[in-house]
């Protein structure tokens, strides 16, 4: 990132403000991206994008929503739209159209960690527990959501009395985050539930 706040100092500004926005964001200053981002001139729709993250991660949902709904046209086709589309819709209690959003988010992009994170978790509560283990199952591997998607994965097949495929999936999770507590609690759970059957 130090390099990219070095690179926006030789850009010109328009560029500058969008690199400066990205990188505010990234260290979870969320005021200082919608101000960068919100002096864009003409900003495409990855830098809408961007500025509405930044909105809905400040707490301004309704904002958010705006800037998106500005650029609806443009963006249909555009994973990333849906993403944050979904999330403002979840942030307002939306969970019907928020699921919406999150599957046409993963028809765009099958390899929208997020998304299928997210609609996963929904089906999950939902009781459609087939869907949500085949989403589980397309998030593990994928970076930062695989251990809660091994840990949710292994509570569904918990929950199916599969006991052998539970333990394998918390011993993934402890395997990529060796200090994850909960995935300690659910192994030594499940390792117990096992011996009593």
């Amino acid at each position: 990132l130090d390099e990219a706040e070095g690179a926006a100092k030789s850009v010109p500004p328009a560029l500058a403000r969008v690199l400066r926005g990205v990188i505010a964001y990234d260290r979870g200053r969320y005021e200082q991206a919608a101000t960068e981002l919100q002096a864009v001139p003409d900003p495409s729709v990855k830098v809408a994008v961007q500025l509405a993250a930044a909105l809905r991660a400040k707490g301004q949902v309704d904002e958010a929503q705006k800037v998106l709904a500005g650029i609806k046209k443009a963006a249909a086709s555009d994973s990333e739209w849906w993403l944050q589309q979904a999330w403002c819709l979840e942030a307002l209690g939306n969970q019907e159209a928020c699921c919406d959003a999150y599957q046409q988010a993963l028809e765009l992009d099958p390899q929208n960690a997020q998304a299928a994170f997210r609609l996963a978790y929904y089906l999950d509560l939902r009781g459609e527990d087939a869907r949500a283990m085949e989403l589980y199952r397309k998030v593990t591997g994928q970076g930062v959501a695989f251990v809660n998607a091994m840990l949710n994965l292994g509570l569904v097949h918990e929950d199916r009395d599969d006991m052998d495929s539970a333990i394998a999936c918390f011993k993934e999770a402890l395997k990529a985050d060796p200090t994850n507590r909960r995935a300690a609690l659910y192994l030594r759970n499940a390792v117990e539930s096992r011996k009593e059957m």
